[in-house]
């Protein structure tokens, strides 16, 4: 849920100073991303929440969802 995006974001936030991230250095990240061991196939994959201690495993990702992910840590 956003409820739990933002608990976390907010959480990390609290220790971690916030590090703007520009569009150039996004793709700079991404191209990277497709050198990870938990790729399949050219996509990117993830370990995701279904919500808070939920786990869910290989999640593909696009880069479209990646870069919307940037967006809300920026906000």
């Amino acid at each position: 849920s956003m409820k739990d995006c933002d608990e976390i974001k907010n959480t990390l936030l609290q220790f971690f100073p916030r590090v703007g991230i520009s569009l150039p250095e996004r793709n700079d990240i991404l191209e990277l991303m497709r050198y990870d061991k938990k790729n399949a196939g050219g996509a990117i994959r993830f370990s995701l929440l279904e919500a808070l201690g939920s786990a869910c495993i290989d999640q593909q990702v696009s880069a479209d969802q990646l870069h919307a992910a940037f967006e809300y840590y920026n906000e």
